[in-house]
């Protein structure tokens, strides 16, 4: 059965389940609510997360979601607005991910994104 289901997150988090696949649009603000509810309807393996920008209300959520959980991810969709750091995520992916984390921290207290 195909079901969109708004998960009640503080901000943004979509679970739709079609076609037997699950996919993950955003992730609200906090990683532990994120996984609290994925974990309610029994969601172990997200086949797709999109995070349809860095908003914390929208990405935050979804920053060490895979570190709080056992949840595993086949796909993340990143926004297009991030293909440019594609190249570096790809040699560098620590610094990369270090600069994500400092970036949403910085949303976290305040300064706009």
């Amino acid at each position: 059965m195909d079901q969109l289901i708004a998960l009640p997150v503080s901000g943004d988090a979509f679970l739709l389940r079609r076609a037997n696949r699950l996919i993950l649009v955003d992730g609200g603000r906090s990683s532990a609510l994120l996984s609290k509810e994925l974990t309610k309807y029994g969601v172990n393996h997200l086949d797709v997360v999109i995070c349809t920008h860095a908003d914390h209300d929208h990405a935050g959520g979804l920053v060490d979601l895979l570190d709080r959980s056992k949840i595993t991810v086949g796909e993340f969709w990143l926004p297009g607005a991030w293909a440019e750091s594609l190249p570096a995520l790809l040699e560098t992916p620590a610094i990369v991910v270090d600069d994500l984390i400092q970036t949403l921290d910085e949303g976290i207290h305040g300064v706009s994104l």
